[in-house]
């Protein structure tokens, strides 16, 4: 069976293809696509093959959606994953019909909204970077960029119990859906003494856990700088460039820790604190949102059908200030 996939042509040019479509394997489910979720900053940075992107787009774009269960593979939970299941899948691409991991896959409750269950990769990511911080009640927190997945992170601080939480970046419109999503005060880089304002913000130390997630090699370096005295900076973003700094001013003598949390540095099996698996980070993410203690909504794009994806998909190359989280209906 050939299905429509999104794929890259070239560098800087995608487009829909037709690929073949094979049973699933052990440890598989095949499923079949009712939304997805576009994630710029990563996209892009695949389309153009930045650094540190690898061959990562050789299987397709696209990494975060929700659909339904049409088959399984051997050694697969046939209960839990019977076909007709709805599940949220990460390193599912965007192709009508696809295969995925049962590990990276769980059920998506029926009160959440597709959109919500779209972005369940994408909070897993977030989720678990706010998890390995190790947050305590009270403590000042600052998220560094403010696309989804900081925004998303930010939700989640102040879900567990940051305050104030601290959102910084550069554009007016990110700043605002801080304010949305409950941030305690919002700090521009563009604006003159702005270092001093999260310093302000945060009860004149800095922070004690600052949360990087742009990825880019200057802000990696002001997380250090902006972060109080024996505090922590969480390194969310994937970096797509090499960052230069110094070991001894920047870490070593404000006796900072810095811990990395690629979506990837999590266990395999068995969870335990401030490390969760895949599926339990998952889970918890679609009861937050099945409980009304996050909303996204503030995040969401209106979805746009697949074959229209050009006008996405324009958008992310480009890099739009304005762009959220674009999804791709593929029913």
């Amino acid at each position: 069976m050939n299905v429509d996939a999104i794929r890259i042509q070239d560098k800087g040019r995608i487009a829909i293809e037709q690929v073949e479509h094979e049973a699933p394997g052990p440890g598989e489910l095949t499923v079949r696509l009712s939304m997805s979720a576009v994630s710029p900053g990563t996209e892009r940075a695949i389309i153009l093959g930045l650094e540190n992107t690898g061959t990562m787009g050789q299987r397709g774009l696209g990494y975060a959606a929700v659909g339904t269960v049409e088959a399984v593979g051997d050694e697969v939970d046939a209960v839990r994953f019977a076909p007709g299941t709805r599940v949220a899948c990460f390193t599912l691409p965007h192709r009508q019909v696809g295969n995925v991991a049962a590990a990276y896959s769980v059920p998506a409750p029926p009160e959440v909204d597709d959109r919500h269950a779209a972005l369940t990769a994408i909070g897993q990511i977030a989720l678990q970077a706010v998890r390995k911080a190790r947050i305590e009640l009270g403590e000042a927190v600052a998220i560094f960029g403010l696309g989804p997945i900081g925004l998303t992170a930010l939700a989640l601080a102040r879900l567990a119990g940051a305050h104030p939480v601290i959102g910084i970046d550069r554009a007016a419109n990110r700043l605002a859906i801080a304010k949305q999503l409950g941030a305690d005060a919002v700090v521009n880089t563009a604006d003159e003494g702005w270092q001093e304002r999260v310093a302000a913000a945060s009860g004149g130390e800095g922070p004690a856990v600052v949360i990087e997630s742009t990825g880019f090699p200057e802000p990696v370096s002001l997380s250090f700088a902006i972060a109080a005295k024996f505090g922590r900076v969480v390194l969310l973003g994937s970096t797509r460039a090499h960052a230069t700094f110094n070991p001894y001013q920047e870490i070593h003598r404000p006796a900072l820790t810095v811990i990395g949390a690629h979506v990837m540095s999590v266990p395999n099996v068995e969870s335990r604190p401030g490390y969760w698996t895949w599926p339990d980070d998952a889970s918890a993410y679609l009861r937050f949102v099945a409980s009304g203690r996050i909303d996204l909504t503030p995040i969401m794009e209106e979805p746009v059908a697949y074959r229209d994806m050009q006008s996405v998909y324009a958008r992310v190359i480009d890099w739009d200030p304005t762009i959220m989280v674009p999804f791709l209906a593929w029913e």
